[in-house]
């Protein structure tokens, strides 16, 4: 299986996911669906640009069938990593809470995709983490889960 075959299966599998937590949020009230169906929206956008990107540089790289295999290998070790870190995050994400586990989600996913620097990771974590307070905790009154840190911003 191609480079660009394994980004593409990966991609359909995000969106399926991300179908999946949609169903979920249809029996939600409007206040408190609007944070899980932003960040599928954000889920869904970021996998049609991992396929647009993949494509993109499937056409600009030829690489020998040897090379191909192991860069096989290690997108199907990333896939399951990603997987195990996307239910650890699920999982953890009431008792220990939101602004706990995204920004180490977020720096997870970006370091195990090698999709940016750890500084530029910590960064956008603690940055969309303080943006997702600000909008949704303080200005619109959204319930969002505090886990621990419920006594100290709830």
């Amino acid at each position: 299986m191609s480079r660009h075959a394994m980004t593409t299966t990966m991609a359909v599998f995000f969106c399926i996911v991300a179908g999946i937590c949609f169903i979920d949020t249809l029996d939600m009230v409007r206040a408190a669906n609007e944070l899980p169906r932003l960040l599928i929206l954000l889920v869904v956008a970021l996998s049609v640009g991992m396929v647009f990107e993949s494509y993109k540089n499937s056409i600009k790289v030829i690489s020998k069938a040897k090379d191909q295999t192991a860069l096989d290998k290690s997108a199907l070790v990333r896939l399951v990593l990603f997987i195990i870190l996307i239910a650890a995050y699920v999982i953890l994400l009431q008792p220990l809470g939101y602004f706990i586990m995204t920004p180490l989600f977020i720096i997870g996913s970006y370091m195990l995709l090698k999709a940016t620097t750890l500084l530029a990771g910590v960064l956008t974590g603690i940055g969309f983490s303080v943006f997702v307070y600000l909008l949704f905790v303080l200005f619109l009154h959204l319930p969002v889960p505090m886990g621990i840190l419920s006594g100290m911003l709830g």
